[in-house]
């Protein structure tokens, strides 16, 4: 019993935080129930495949030192390195699909964590359980925990960056300031549009500072400390990348690619204002929850503009609240905002990021209003039930996607389990709302059997396999191949993609992109006799077709996919030969 004193000494003297860290434990367990139960061997999204990828590469790399380990971390030169790293160092455990999703379960306690502690600094410990509590049963901390991509460690980061400034006492604690650095390198390196909330977060701190009585220069030279080492740790991968990210974020951001992932809007028109709310209640909020923070949002300016308003000395209110940690939350959530808006690119998760601090924030008003307190977290409480049961996916009464349509904001769920790479692969197949069926599991055996044959028929004519994709598929694409070769065959396959974008959808441009060397001349091409719910712009399959036939490529083989169209296997000898025995 002694061995168990100090852990209940602890639970006694700090509730609250276990309260939090008890909640976000169970929350893990459910959702590996989850994920064991509805996940095991059913297909995966673009994204995550290709992230799994990546993952594997650097476990393979870490396998055989450090030095490669870190060497082919730094060559990855478009996604951010820090999940795909962790992950490598989880596989030496055990290497597979499933256990991927054991950084994101850690990352969803890490933002429950954070969360709490931005919420306790504004509004004591009582609610910023309650906060820590709303942000892990909400639907988006949900569904990305429960998908391989880089969405909720980037939240958690930035949660964790944002307490950082709060405790730093405004930036006249170097080691926390310190920390803030950490805290803004790490973001960086978790998701590479991460960059977008930085400017929110200095712009937070320089007001903070500003409103200090004294220690004002001690201030900004943490400050600076602490961008300094924010840059520094960053640079140990931007350093050699920022080039290619910075024409990626730009081109996806504000490019002519970014009108692929949203509608543009004038920035004097109320949808161009109200587009990332929607964005949050679409993919994080849904609408009970989304109009429960925005009343708490809104009691916050209401209650900070009365005082204003109210007060004798105008200057030193303004001071004053420029000085409280409720108006550091704020900035950065308005900034955040603003920069999410500036873009048409909705993205998959770029509002999760914001989700923690504005629950945190919007829980403040109950500290001002003991009145409405009991009310107030009895509706949370039910929100956060019906969150949680919808999730579990076992009475389809709860977990049916419900949605209404509301003025301004146009079609928004009132309940949605439905994770978001699920949603982007029903687009292609069609089916249950919220889990695959047992026979969608034959799709992972497809791509590692077409993995198979790619590897033994280049191998058997002593080359290695090179495959360029001539069909924009959602299921079954250059990502996922290239996942079973890696997973099932031990083998790194070069992929390529026929893009519509680049040149247009005309059999010359596809055949001029197939022979030229900087494109890896691939030897397979896969082509699909038909088009249906593919990426668009889609790829044409006569345009791909005849783009093969010009180059020379002649059918090796053809499978029969899950959904009865045919792929063609098409071969052309040529590419890095096998290394001979010695």
């Amino acid at each position: 019993m002694s061995r168990w004193r100090p852990l209940m000494t602890w639970v006694r003297t700090n509730r609250w935080p276990a309260v939090v860290l008890v909640a976000a434990l169970g929350l893990v367990a459910l959702n590996g129930w989850w994920l064991l139960t509805y996940r095991q061997g059913e297909p995966l999204d673009i994204d995550e495949a290709g992230y799994i990828t990546i993952a594997l590469g650097n476990h393979a790399a870490l396998s055989t030192g450090l030095s490669a380990y870190w060497s082919v971390i730094q060559s990855q030169s478009l996604q951010a390195p820090l999940v795909p790293a962790l992950t490598a160092i989880v596989y030496t455990v055990h290497q597979g699909i499933l256990i991927s999703y054991t950084v994101e379960l850690a990352f969803l306690v890490v933002l429950g964590v954070a969360t709490y502690g931005v919420a306790r600094y504004l509004a004591g410990p009582k609610l910023g359980a309650l906060a820590a509590l709303v942000t892990l049963t909400a639907p988006g901390t949900i569904a990305y925990s429960r998908e391989y991509i880089f969405a909720l460690p980037a939240a958690a980061l930035v949660s964790c960056s944002l307490y950082a400034l709060l405790r730093s006492d405004g930036l006249r604690s170097r080691r926390w300031a310190l920390l803030l650095g950490a805290g803004i390198a790490a973001g960086l390196l978790a998701r590479t549009m991460t960059v977008a909330f930085v400017p929110a977060l200095v712009v937070a701190a320089l007001v903070r500072i500003g409103a200090l009585p004294e220690g004002r220069r001690r201030a900004l030279v943490n400050l600076a400390a602490a961008l300094a080492v924010a840059a520094g740790l960053a640079a140990l991968w931007y350093a050699r990348n920022v080039s290619t990210v910075y024409r990626y974020l730009v081109d996806y951001g504000y490019g002519r690619t970014s009108n692929e992932y949203g509608v543009s809007h004038p920035i004097t028109s109320l949808a161009w204002w109200t587009s990332v709310f929607h964005t949050a209640a679409m993919q994080d909020l849904d609408l009970p929850l989304a109009c429960a923070v925005l009343a708490g949002l809104v009691a916050v300016a209401f209650v900070a503009a009365r005082r204003l308003r109210a007060s004798a000395d105008r200057p030193g209110a303004l001071i004053r609240l420029a000085s409280s940690d409720a108006l550091t939350v704020a900035i950065m959530l308005a900034g955040s905002y603003l920069a999410l808006s500036s873009s048409t690119n909705e993205g998959s998760g770029f509002t999760l990021v914001m989700l923690g601090p504005a629950v945190a924030l919007a829980v403040l008003p109950l500290h001002w209003l003991p009145s409405v307190r009991v009310p107030v977290i009895v509706l949370l409480a039910a929100i956060a039930l019906v969150n949680l049961l919808a999730s579990t996916d076992l009475w389809r009464g709860f977990s049916t996607p419900r949605s209404v349509d509301v003025p301004v904001l146009g079609s928004v769920p009132v309940v949605d389990p439905q994770a978001e790479a699920l949603k982007h692969l029903r687009v292609q197949l069609p089916g249950d709302p919220t889990r695959f069926s047992k026979g969608e599991r034959a799709w992972p055996r497809l791509e590692s059997a077409v993995a198979g044959f790619l590897i033994a028929f280049a191998h058997a004519h002593g080359y290695e396999p090179i495959v360029a994709f001539g069909a924009r598929n959602r299921v079954f694409n250059t990502n996922t191949v290239g996942l079973a070769a890696s997973l099932y065959y031990d083998t790194t396959m070069p992929t390529a993609q026929l893009d519509p974008r680049f040149a247009g959808d005309q059999s010359s441009a596809y055949a001029a992109y197939l022979d030229a060397p900087e494109h890896g001349q691939p030897n397979f091409l896969v082509t699909i006799d038909r088009v249906a719910g593919d990426y668009t712009p889609v790829v044409s399959p006569a345009a791909a077709r005849a783009a093969a036939l010009a180059d020379g490529f002649v059918v090796a083989h053809d499978f029969r996919l899950p959904d009865d169209r045919v792929a063609l296997i098409w071969w052309l000898p040529r590419g890095p030969v096998l290394p001979t025995a010695p």
